[in-house]
């Protein structure tokens, strides 16, 4: 059964995905977005490239060329799928690039407005696992571009 929380972050996904939480697990957080006849595309971001601020916005770093890039960039709006045990979030969202934000790193930032949110939960057929990925070879890049959207934040 899904419950609504309107357009904002609840509060274990805010607090998991914040920006002040340097604690991030190697869970993947999937983005649809749709191409111009409306079929969905998906791609896997990491929570190092989802950064919460506020219960009504947040951050989604994504490497510049890709369809989804280009997706977000004509659409301006997606949806992340966040798996937390036992639950899935849903996250409707409208994005827009984020002013002043330069990296050395292939990537742009969007700031996100959620539109909204959903969490999918079922009392006699909880989530047990999530998909995750093997962090060790990408953990000290993921680390660099997480501590440059916090650089970002703080600054704005």
């Amino acid at each position: 059964m899904s419950t609504s929380f309107g357009n904002k972050l609840p509060p274990r996904v805010l607090g998991s995905l914040h920006h002040d939480n340097t604690e991030r697990e190697n869970s993947a957080i999937f983005l649809l977005t749709s191409d111009d006849s409306g079929v969905p595309h998906v791609a896997l971001l990491s929570p190092f490239q989802v950064v919460t601020t506020s219960p009504k916005t947040f951050m989604v770093s994504v490497h510049k060329g890709t369809r989804s890039q280009k997706f977000l960039e004509k659409q301006k709006k997606g949806t992340l799928i966040i798996q937390m045990q036992p639950a899935v979030d849903y996250v409707k969202f409208r994005v827009e690039e984020a002013a002043g934000w330069s990296s050395a790193r292939d990537e742009i930032l969007y700031s996100a407005t959620p539109l909204d949110v959903l969490e999918d939960y079922s009392d006699k057929a909880p989530f047990i696992s999530e998909l995750r990925f093997d962090s060790k070879e990408i953990l000290e890049d993921y680390t660099a571009g997480f501590q440059e959207i916090r650089r970002y934040i703080n600054s704005h």
